[in-house]
């Protein structure tokens, strides 16, 4: 292990405990509002605004000096792992540099995030975008060496499921059991058991119990060194949770990651010597209904 790659090592397990500054970086288009934590990533709100109604999307706990904060963060790779930063990887541990950008042309507020890594690893990019009705997310990995590396990714999304209530809960217009074709898989998600939906072909409607019609869409492709764009859809999944105890329910497009009973490959992604990969996930509030 070289120098650099110690460093990071050490630093990435320091930024695993205790709290950490609350330094924030915001972005407001009209009645919309996004609040990410620069460590780590998290965001720590996201209200979005759709037809005179502003509501809340994604969920985070009140402690936001929390180190492993219950909020949503990037997945580099996704799940177990026994690497820098462990499950999930270092992208959610890691300190970041803001990048302001322009206005896009659509009006849209942006902003980029840099993370910090002394080393020759795997590099994270995280790109945001808020419209006046939705977010979007682009996180890109890159292989900065020559040599190959196998990896996964994905956006762990904490959205706010209020009074931990799935009675009512749609996705694609169906009940969740139904559009899964899984019985029972409603139950055995609210009791904390991950479920992983490899029918997620890249777009869904998710039809919250409050009123909240919410889309869901993901994108991915892989970039050559002369800038040749490869789309990379066929590994899109989706991982839906629950965390016990909090009011939320995690749907987090994923790239690269399949998984079946207990076991799980998180390492289908084959990214060559000087190629990156992006997954493009977009939040759009369609509507809230009574």
């Amino acid at each position: 292990m070289s120098e650099y790659t110690q460093r990071f090592v050490d630093e990435i397990a320091a930024n695993r405990t205790g709290e950490v500054p609350i330094d924030l970086v915001e972005l407001e288009n009209g009645h919309s509002a996004l609040s990410i934590r620069k460590r780590g990533c998290f965001i720590i709100g996201l209200n979005l605004s759709a037809y005179g109604v502003t509501a809340p999307i994604l969920f985070a706990e009140d402690n936001h000096a929390e180190a492993k904060l219950t909020a949503s963060h990037p997945m580099s790779p996704v799940g177990p792992y026994d690497g820098i930063g462990g499950q999930h990887g270092f992208p959610r541990w890691a300190g970041y540099h803001e990048f302001q950008l322009p206005d896009g042309p659509s009006g849209e507020r942006r902003v980029s995030m840099q993370a910090m890594r002394s080393d020759e690893g795997l590099s994270m990019t995280r790109g945001y975008a808020l419209f006046g009705s939705g977010l979007s997310i682009a996180s890109t990995v890159r292989n900065s060496t020559e040599a190959a590396e196998r990896t996964s990714l994905g956006e762990h999304l904490y959205f706010w499921l209020p009074n931990q209530d799935a009675a009512g809960l749609r996705l694609d217009h169906l009940p969740l059991d139904e559009r899964l074709e899984e019985p029972g898989a409603t139950e055995a998600i609210m009791n904390g058991q991950p479920y992983f939906w490899g029918g997620f072909r890249g777009g869904s409607l998710i039809h919250f119990p409050d009123g909240r019609l919410v889309n869901v869409a993901a994108h991915a492709f892989v970039e050559t060194p002369e800038g040749e764009q490869i789309a990379a859809d066929e590994e899109l999944g989706m991982i839906i949770w629950h965390c016990k105890n909090t009011e939320s329910i995690c749907f987090e497009p994923t790239l690269g990651f399949r998984s079946e009973g207990d076991a799980y490959n998180n390492e289908r992604l084959v990214l060559d010597g000087y190629h990156s990969v992006t997954l493009e996930t977009g939040i759009a509030l369609v509507m809230v209904t009574s």
